[in-house]
């Protein structure tokens, strides 16, 4: 089981991009499991848990068997906010290996762009990342649109609902309110894009995007 040599309460004084980069050397060393992945990663917290497991969505990297099982842990990391327990998989789950070299690409990716947005992301409206309402309804909005990511759709359709989720755990995180608003937003148009899927299906949609 990988280790993080890091206090609890590091998060709250470290920028993400420094989590991520840590986290990215421990990885280098070993494949880890689901289970040990979520027990690290529960240091840091839940929404922690969402980011990471949607990065994957948004890299050029293959996910066989994955993006169910991914949708799944972030659905279920944000439903336990809501509950008020620690993330939780399916026994079956937790000793299920994860590629160290998917987990380094995750976290690398996670590094780069956190570090050129830094200047962008800074605490501001932080109620609407720590009143203990908008936190379980940050978390709501994530397993919300979790459920859309997890669906049997087309490539390309797990992106627009995977930048929703790390848009919102990003401003949840680094308690930055407008980046929590701009999740909403996403999470809006994901909503309003996978409607208009199901209803008019995937040449409806086409029609209807060359009309506009």
């Amino acid at each position: 089981m990988m280790r993080l040599n890091a206090p609890n309460d590091q998060l709250s004084n470290q920028r993400l991009s420094v989590v991520m980069e840590h986290l990215a050397q421990i990885c280098q060393r070993q494949d880890v499991t689901i289970g040990s992945l979520l027990h690290e990663l529960n240091v840091y917290g839940h929404m922690l848990v969402c980011l990471l497991f949607a990065v994957p969505f948004l890299l050029p990297v293959p996910l066989p068997g994955l993006s169910t099982i991914f949708g799944f842990v972030i659905g279920m990391a944000s439903l336990q906010v809501i509950l008020g327990k620690d993330p939780w998989v399916p026994a079956s789950w937790r000793n299920r290996k994860i590629s160290s070299d998917i987990l380094v690409k995750m976290f690398e990716a996670a590094q780069r762009v956190l570090r050129r947005t830094e200047t962008l992301i800074k605490p501001r409206l932080g109620f609407f990342a720590h009143h203990p309402g908008f936190v379980r309804f940050n978390a709501l909005v994530v397993l919300l649109t979790a459920a859309l990511l997890s669906l049997p759709m087309p490539p390309g359709f797990n992106a627009p609902p995977a930048l929703a989720i790390i848009v919102l755990t990003v401003g949840s995180l680094e308690k930055d309110g407008v980046m929590v608003i701009a999740g909403y937003l996403l999470a809006i148009l994901n909503v309003l894009l996978f409607t208009a899927v199901f209803s008019l299906g995937m040449d409806g949609l086409k029609a209807l995007l060359g009309f506009i």
